[in-house]
């Protein structure tokens, strides 16, 4: 949940998103969308809530009532593995095209964007899926199994990149509440909590702790 956009500067990534981005104007209707997305190639916050909408709308349609608000929570989770369970290699359709838009949005190339995992031989999709469950330490499912788990990763977690070296807050993008660790500890397993950024206690204002980014 912590906001770390960015953009990728392959040609073939942009034009998936930009693809993806069309796909979600053209399945997500406007009483859930908004404003249509600008076709820009750019995984941005408004892609990112649009995706995760898309996907609680299409749960939804298989028998969820899940509220459409763009947060993939215990709810949404739950109506996936009920409604969907996974999506798998030679699987076809909606969630496909979900799963390749999702993989370019997180700048892994699925080498299309057709509804299609590898049901003529491509192994684009099955590579990029592997690869991201090992980039992300996922475990589940067999080679190309795209679980809870996997959906969890993508449609909670930003693009990934390289934080520039300084000093941070830390704030959680779902409790817009900010990360402190408990008694200003720093040893190995010490509890990390959430704070509002400034509180007060017996006269005393408290400002929650920034994070040296390495």
């Amino acid at each position: 949940g912590i906001s770390l956009m960015a953009t990728s500067t392959d040609t073939n990534i942009i034009a998936g998103i930009k693809q993806f981005q069309q796909y979600i104007n053209a399945n997500l209707p406007s009483a859930y969308l908004g404003t249509a997305l600008a076709v820009d190639g750019s995984c941005g916050p408004a892609t990112q809530t649009a995706a995760v909408k898309l996907v609680q709308y299409k749960l939804n349609q298989a028998g969820a009532s899940l509220t459409i608000d763009g947060g993939f929570g215990t709810a949404s989770q739950q109506a996936f593995s009920t409604y969907v369970g996974a999506i798998e290699r030679y699987d076809t359709g909606v969630w496909v095209y979900i799963l390749q838009g999702l993989m370019y949005c997180h700048a892994y190339n699925p080498q299309g964007f057709d509804g299609s995992y590898g049901v003529n031989g491509g192994t684009g999709l099955l590579n990029a899926v592997n690869l991201f469950k090992s980039v992300n330490k996922i475990s589940e499912g067999s080679s190309g199994y795209a679980g809870v788990k996997t959906m969890m990763c993508l449609l909670w977690k930003a693009p990934l990149r390289v934080v520039d070296d300084g000093v941070y807050f830390i704030k959680n993008n779902y409790s817009s509440k900010y990360l402190h660790t408990h008694n200003g500890e720093i040893a190995d397993m010490t509890n990390v909590y959430q704070y509002s950024q400034l509180s007060a206690s017996n006269g005393i204002l408290y400002l929650r702790q920034l994070w040296k980014i390495y």
